[in-house]
């Protein structure tokens, strides 16, 4: 009996809900990093984002990686399937790369208080 052994999902909840929830942890926690800046000082909780975001990468991009196998692609039975795993890896590294840009056309800016 093999307990490592991985069955192959069924749905795209099954693909998406952990990328899905870092991608709206992570922008929450940044969107509320810069409320709390504008309201108070300077905060390290617009930081604390990355956490989440950079997990949801490396979950997305295990799964990119099983998806591009022809074998994997069989089991799956479904083009949406294989579509959503890579989603999975588009939404946290797309947000990823928003907060990024985002945090250097505020600086730029100097913009903070515009929220």
């Amino acid at each position: 009996m093999n307990f490592l052994a991985q069955t192959a999902p069924t749905g795209l909840t099954d693909v998406l809900l952990i990328p899905g929830l870092c991608f709206i942890l992570g922008l929450g926690l940044w969107y509320g990093g810069i409320h709390f800046e504008n309201r108070t000082e300077k905060s390290w909780l617009k930081w604390l984002a990355f956490v989440p975001l950079i997990i949801g990468v490396v979950i997305g991009l295990q799964m990119t990686m099983q998806a591009g196998d022809y074998t994997y692609q069989r089991l799956l039975g479904s083009k949406k399937l294989v579509y959503g795993h890579y989603l999975a890896l588009a939404l946290p590294l797309g947000a990823l790369i928003t907060v990024i840009c985002w945090h250097f056309y505020l600086k730029k800016g100097q913009s903070y208080d515009r929220f």
